[in-house]
């Protein structure tokens, strides 16, 4: 049975609608409240993931007929709709993207991993928007035996790094795949905790649930954990780098802590990482403060964006005044774009991104 998990600096001088806090939080050089963020778009009920490339504002939906809708990210001017749900050539079950995308002259392209059809394609966005349909460049399959129903970030046409979904035989933090070869290797799966025996191969994925971004330079991995409070820096040879993690009192040691009576479902489980973006500079993640899954949606829910070097150092500690799902950086035109997907709304945030 497949569970998924729904979601989706450069140095920040911040303008007259944030603060800045230079009193250390948490390990982070500076603190800044995002203030007065605008609504911009506000009939995207069934809003997911957005992303913003180059000119283009790209926000995902659940909308079966237009999955994807662009905006002219300057002016928000809606541009065209393409992605329908379906079989058919150039149709998804349920497409993921995790905003990795390219750019050359051949128009914007985006990377998008069909979760139950086990392929992944890269859309030509520009194409798509002037053609009035689904222009997909490059489709690449990928063996169902790997699970591979979630974050796949593309390295080059034959390698990919990914997570595993709920029906992987065995769990790891990140595979490294091959998909010409056949060929896999491993990071561990961490953090160890106790008793991981007593759970079935859902409860497992449900768990170690995370989020996976590659640099753009493709250098560098990240992956930030949903249900423990931590974010590891990996190599590409899956070598750990570092690691920032904070502990509490509700961190788990032992899954009979979190266990329900009936030995099947995990009860009073936190959200912690929630969404991932990726600049060559800077790894921004979105963090839920953990917060119980019974107060998603909740009114006063604040939630924050941590920004941290490919070192894994953590630089910024960005506090958002409304409880997102999902996130876009646009560095080029200095907004962040959030989407606030219980109250169906879309935020932008106004930063001025400085090298």
């Amino acid at each position: 049975m497949k569970y998924i998990v729904s979601i989706l600096l450069i140095s920040l001088t911040v303008l007259s609608c944030s603060t800045r806090n230079t009193n250390m939080s948490l390990g982070f050089d500076s603190t800044i409240i995002l203030k007065d963020p605008e609504i911009v778009l506000k009939k995207e009920y069934f809003a997911k993931r957005i992303v913003a490339v180059d000119s283009l504002l790209i926000v995902q939906t659940n909308q079966n007929s237009s999955l994807f809708k662009v905006y002219n990210a300057e002016s928000l001017k809606y541009l065209n709709s393409f992605g329908k749900k379906g079989d058919g050539p150039n149709e998804f079950s349920y497409p993921f993207t995790n905003s990795q995308f390219t750019c050359d002259d051949d128009g914007i392209k985006l990377w998008t991993n069909d979760l139950w059809r086990y392929k992944t394609s890269l859309i030509n966005v520009s194409k798509s928007i002037k053609n009035n349909v689904t222009v997909i460049d490059k489709v690449i399959n990928h063996n169902p035996k790997h699970d591979f129903t979630h974050d796949l970030n593309h390295y080059n046409n034959e390698v990919f790094y990914g997570n595993h979904g709920p029906d992987a035989i065995e769990r790891f933090r990140i595979t490294k795949y091959n998909h010409s070869t056949e060929t896999v290797t491993h990071a561990e799966l961490i953090p160890k905790v106790d008793n991981m025996n007593l759970l079935n191969r859902s409860s497992q994925y449900a768990l170690y649930f995370d989020y996976l971004g590659i640099k753009p330079d493709k250098s560098r991995l990240v992956s930030a954990m949903n249900k423990f409070n931590r974010i590891d820096f990996y190599d590409l040879d899956l070598n750990l780098i570092n690691s920032y993690s904070e502990t509490d009192e509700n961190e788990i040691t032992d899954v009979k802590d979190i266990l329900h009576k009936s030995g099947k479902d995990l009860v009073n489980l936190r959200n912690y990482y929630y969404s991932l973006q990726c600049s060559n500079s800077y790894v921004y993640a979105l963090h839920r403060n953990g917060q119980l899954a019974s107060e998603n949606g909740k009114k006063d829910i604040n939630v924050d964006i941590r920004v941290f070097d490919w070192e894994g150092a953590p630089k910024y500690l960005l506090k958002v005044p409304n409880d997102l799902t999902s996130f876009t950086v646009d560095e080029k035109n200095g907004w962040i774009y959030g989407v606030d997907s219980y109250n169906e709304k879309i935020y932008r945030y106004k930063i001025n991104l400085t090298t």
